[in-house]
């Protein structure tokens, strides 16, 4: 009888996971469907029409004709635009050879967009897939460094950046606050850590580039110090940084912002560095030795304007200090861009590719815009991997950019005969129902 209560405890447990599962799919799913609500709106309604002008046998010549205009509208750009268009009319012929009447045309049309759409992501998935495997080595910390202009949206991706690293892909993270001139930006980095208890390194505004660097933990909400050679004791290091954050909050003649610029994010980037080769260190020297020790380092960087010289060529030293730590570090820099404004975020990319060497792009706030369009024009003008997408606010509405999901979102495509996850799980839903009523 235990044995046989024991066994049915698991199913069922088994079966509360499959359905977590499922039911995570499911809002991951109209999570993303959400986003791309605008863009999708943008484009389907522009080329193919309302459902009811669709209905209508709207004309595969008619299709063509708004093709153009509503690429534009949703800033695919002009180079992806002229490329698309020239490669359906290419095309067409060959796709509505077999159509049977107006509405299959239409139906043809659509499948060719999307296999065009498709094969603009080909080359960038290749190098993503090379990212993918890169980042998953952990014998030695991974270093990423994310870049980005003002006001994209980069400090909040690596908050959500540090979620889904910690708790999807098993990640030990320490976060490098190397933003030392938006004010408060070191303290939202903080709040992101003792969120979601993740050590961050960063400098106080007062501290002299020879004292030491602190580590805010939020297991223990209290601040640890390390040194690059020695340590200090932590009662010192504690009552030397809350003086610090005293007088900063009791003159009123200080400026914050003026303060933090006088900190040097290499120094914050070297520190960062040595407390974590110190927590590695100490992990393989203690018998048996630890699993906790950091195996990825997320350096954040100040928001900076692409057309302004010396704060490009800061991020230029800042890589210079990552590669002496070690060798072949940063192993990755990942660009944020904004969608909210089209085609010049496309420029800040261009920009910043001349200074370091960008292997990724991150697109923040697609759930606000109508522009997602533009995630087109990035793979086919840069040829880089679209990485992941911010849909909303939470710590969970970074998704991971999956070229066919968001392709088939935006055009409203599926496949004939094949339910949606939406529809499968519904009818799930009903047969469990339809079970228990009979039980």
């Amino acid at each position: 009888l235990l044995l046989r209560e024991k066994k049915r405890n698991k199913k069922k447990s088994c079966k509360q996971q499959q359905s977590n599962n499922q039911q995570q799919t499911i809002n991951m799913f109209r999570n993303l469907v959400s986003g791309l609500k605008k863009t999708t709106q943008s484009i389907v309604s522009n080329i193919f029409g309302s459902p009811s002008q669709t209905s209508a046998a709207m004309t595969a010549d008619q299709i063509i004709a708004n093709l153009e205009n509503a690429l534009y509208r949703s800033d695919v750009g002009v180079t992806t635009t002229k490329h698309l268009v020239s490669q359906v009319n290419a095309r067409r012929e060959q796709f509505l050879k077999s159509a049977t009447d107006d509405t299959d045309a239409v139906q043809k049309l659509r499948l060719l967009l999307r296999e065009e759409m498709l094969r603009l992501f080909q080359t960038p998935a290749q190098k993503r897939a090379a990212l993918t495997r890169q980042l998953q080595s952990k014998n030695q910390p991974t270093v990423l460094m994310v870049v980005g202009v003002n006001g994209v949206g980069k400090t909040t991706t690596i908050g959500k950046l540090a979620y889904l690293y910690k708790n999807h892909h098993k990640r030990r993270l320490v976060i490098a606050a190397a933003d030392t001139v938006r004010a408060a930006a070191v303290e939202q980095l903080e709040i992101w850590g003792q969120r979601h208890q993740i050590p961050v390194i960063s400098r106080h505004a007062t501290t002299t580039p020879s004292s030491s660097p602190t580590a805010t933990s939020a297991s223990s909400h209290t601040t640890t110090t390390t040194k690059a050679k020695a340590s200090t004791a932590a009662t010192t290091a504690t009552a030397t940084v809350s003086k610090s954050k005293a007088h900063i909050t009791g003159s009123s003649n200080v400026n914050i912002r003026q303060v933090y610029e006088k900190v040097s994010p290499e120094m914050v980037v070297h520190d960062a560095f040595q407390y974590v080769i110190q927590q590695r260190k100490a992990a393989s020297a203690s018998s048996p030795p630890e699993s906790a020790a950091p195996d990825l380092l997320i350096v954040d960087t100040a928001g900076r304007l692409q057309t302004n010289q010396n704060s490009m060529d800061e991020l230029q030293r800042i890589q210079s200090v990552c590669s002496k730590a070690r060798k072949g570090a940063p192993d990755s820099v990942w660009l944020v861009l904004d969608a909210t404004i089209g085609q010049n975020s496309i420029d800040q990319a261009k920009e910043f590719t001349k200074r370091v060497q960008v292997n990724g792009v991150i697109m923040t706030k697609l759930d606000g815009s109508a522009r997602g369009g533009v995630i087109l024009g990035v793979a086919h003008t840069l040829k880089l991997p679209i990485l992941y997408v911010g849909v909303g606010e939470k710590s969970e509405d970074l998704r991971e950019f999956e070229p066919e999901a968001f392709v088939d979102s935006i055009l409203e495509y599926r496949r004939p005969g094949e339910e949606t996850i939406e529809d499968d799980y519904d009818d799930t839903k009903e047969e469990e129902e339809q079970h228990e009523s009979s039980k």
